[in-house]
């Protein structure tokens, strides 16, 4: 059996997932971190009844290969609005890196729901602090323990435990570090050096940057919740999207000039509107980019407008959206004008 523990970073995951790895620790489980299937290819050598399998996202074919597999997903959600609050603080300061970073997450913890029998678990229920959670996990595994067990793995995991492991992560038996940023983690749990949350909710509300503040209510919505909802609208700006604070100066890519990339939807239908405001410039080529093909283009009215709505069916997750204007209009991306380009994407179902 495949069990995929899949998380928005800072919903729990990380805790949700050596709870399990736990409780089916005497089923001959081989637990690992993964998000595509090469990473798990030298590991189907191995004589195993179970594989475990943490990640905060997942490639589209991992996910095809799960469902064709019976796999089943044990998922921590949470308002990815704080998810993007918490890794910004813990993690990754920089809101370009950690916006596009937790929407992939949020795109896979919803796509898998969708497709995966699922055991969903949502941060502000506390409940990494309910003995309960493990009782459900063994009614959804199918499985009983006498309370004993249950009370010992609880013991386990508990807050100021794993608190504890953390603040000496540095000194444990296998701690590793990681080859980009440095970070202390340990090997077996995969619990790092950072991971000492405060369990709070509504921290967006919180950030210092205004500016971040502002986009995350523009990009979800202020009363936007863990799972995405039919009607719901993600919103996909130049301020954030591009890639970094120096718009005007997109790099050429694929069709033209990249000015938006890194936008993620779930799996389903979306419809889709592109705006934008051009300066002096009717006729601009523009493109809508996924899964490496252009699935939308279209020219600039003649004041300079892009106006264009579509339905797609999305069913690549992991494959972000890309939006380019044609190479000859790089002098209509001018911070005189008022309508930056953003992808308007509603959920259908």
């Amino acid at each position: 059996m495949i069990t995929i523990c899949l998380g928005l970073p800072g919903s729990g995951s990380t805790w949700l997932y050596n709870v399990v790895r736990t409780l089916i620790a005497n089923s001959g489980t081989l637990a690992f971190e993964a998000e595509n299937l090469p990473a798990i290819r030298d590991l189907l050598n191995h004589p195993t009844r179970n594989l475990l399998i943490k990640a905060h996202a997942i490639e589209h074919s991992f996910l095809y290969f799960s469902r064709a597999a019976n796999a089943r997903a044990i998922i921590s959600s949470r308002d990815p609005k704080d998810g993007i609050a918490s890794i910004m603080k813990r993690i990754q300061p920089n809101p370009y890196s950690a916006i596009p970073e937790v929407l992939r997450s949020f795109a896979a913890t919803n796509s898998a729901h969708k497709m995966l029998p699922s055991c969903i678990f949502n941060y502000d229920s506390d409940f990494i602090n309910k003995k309960e959670t493990l009782y459900e996990l063994l009614a959804f595994f199918g499985e009983e323990k006498s309370k004993s067990e249950i009370d010992n793995i609880f013991d386990l995991f508990t807050k100021e435990n794993v608190h504890n492991f953390v603040r000496k992560i540095k000194e444990q038996e296998f701690t590793a570090f990681d080859p980009f940023s440095g970070m202390a983690y340990d090997q077996v749990t995969m619990f790092n050096e950072h991971h000492l949350g405060d369990g709070r909710s509504g921290k967006w509300q919180d950030i210092h940057d205004s500016f971040v503040r502002n986009e995350l209510e523009v990009i979800f919505g202020a009363a936007a919740g863990d799972r995405i909802q039919t009607g719901q609208t993600l919103r996909f700006s130049e301020s954030i999207f591009s890639g970094s604070p120096e718009i005007y100066y997109p790099p050429i890519v694929g069709p033209g000039l990249q000015v938006l990339s890194r936008c993620y939807l779930p799996y389903g239908a979306w419809h889709i509107r592109l705006v934008g405001q051009l300066v002096e410039c009717a006729g601009a080529q523009f493109y809508l980019c996924h899964s490496g093909r252009i699935i939308a283009s279209g020219t600039s009215d003649s004041r300079g407008d892009i106006n264009l709505e579509f339905t797609y069916q999305n069913q690549a997750h992991d494959d972000h959206f890309s939006f380019h204007l044609g190479l000859d209009t790089t002098l209509a991306l001018d911070p005189r004008r008022e309508g930056r380009t953003t992808i308007i994407a509603t959920y259908v179902g």
